[in-house]
């Protein structure tokens, strides 16, 4: 009889759960992008979303692998049980928990006013000034210290984790051990995803004065798409950079225009190098030349996005005309 594998059975738990995880991650997303109008309500969905996901990781993944040592040990089924029901009751009251958060959550956002609007005051003659200074006084600021970081801190330890899986179970010929790395390394997956989702979200947010080719929602949404996602990606990237400089070219805003050749090169490489990720030892290396492109990208956005703030910042509304 072969020997049940904690990793296999893991995958195959997170498999089933897939669905339910991507809808977590996309209330996160939500809750990051509402923060400013409902900040407290925010943070509460926000904790209680992240206990979902830790919790269905953490404790599926202990659940497995302590059924795994217990038959191995051949371990009655009254140890099993009582070895297991602590880890069983804990992960309730964690998901219990993070329920509770949401609900709380989600019922303060729909008591609390909405953000009221103030009307322009741009006179008839000013119009088209005036609403573009509007548009350009309510981009949400992208930080570029926050994107990069945790960005780069949440893929650069998932390539560290894959590199140190890697050597567990092709040179120590310890699988268990690295395939236990390998899956505690979705955990800064998910981070760094969600962290992208923001951020495509907010820079798309910001151009949509310039009418460009496709909304923040969809610039996110679609690149869950299987397979499409490829081609999405160069609309996400290269096309954020086509629409900024047509942007900015078109309304005279005085910004530095967005390098199209790094974005190009950006979506090239993530297309070539994305079977090359599934490849042992080389993957990880290939994909530190992809990770310093990808923060080139963040940092210059960013920076588009914050001369963008800027310029309506600087733009004064015309002189009221007087009449004799």
């Amino acid at each position: 009889m072969p020997e049940p594998s904690p990793i296999l059975n893991f995958l195959v738990d997170m498999a089933a759960r897939l669905p339910l995880i991507i809808v977590w991650i996309v209330g996160i997303v939500f809750a990051i992008l509402r923060w400013r109008r409902h900040p407290r309500a925010s943070l509460l969905i926000l904790i209680g979303l992240v206990l979902f996901i830790l919790g269905a990781f953490v404790f599926s993944l202990l659940h497995h692998m302590l059924f795994y040592h217990l038959i191995m040990d051949d371990a009655s089924s009254e140890r099993i049980q009582q070895t297991l029901f602590p880890v069983q009751i804990t992960g309730a009251v964690v998901h219990m928990a993070g329920w509770i958060l949401v609900l709380i959550g989600a019922f303060s956002a729909a008591a609390a006013p909405g953000a009221v609007e103030r009307p322009t005051t741009a006179q008839t003659s000013d119009l088209l000034t005036g609403v573009h200074r509007e548009a350009l006084g309510r981009i949400v600021p992208v930080s570029p210290a926050f994107y990069i970081s945790i960005i780069a801190g949440s893929f650069g330890l998932v390539l560290v984790l894959t590199l140190i899986s890697s050597v567990f179970i092709y040179l120590a010929d310890e699988p268990i051990i690295g395939g236990g790395v390998a899956c505690v390394s979705a955990l800064p997956v998910l981070v760094g995803m969600t962290a992208m989702c923001v951020f495509i979200h907010r820079i798309w947010d910001a151009i949509q004065m310039g009418q460009p080719r496709t909304t923040p929602g969809k610039a996110v949404g679609f690149l869950f798409i299987p397979f499409f996602n490829f081609y999405w990606a160069f609309q996400v990237y290269w096309g954020w950079a086509k629409d900024y400089n047509r942007l900015i070219a078109e309304h005279g805003i005085d910004a530095p225009a967005m390098p199209e050749g790094l974005a190009l090169a950006l979506c090239i490489f993530m297309v070539v190098t994305t079977p090359l990720g599934f490849i042992p030892f080389l993957g990880p290396l290939v994909s530190i030349a992809g990770l310093v492109l990808l923060l080139t990208f963040v940092a210059k956005a960013c920076g588009a996005v914050e001369a963008l703030i800027n310029a309506g910042t600087s733009v004064q509304p015309a002189p009221p005309t007087t009449t004799q």
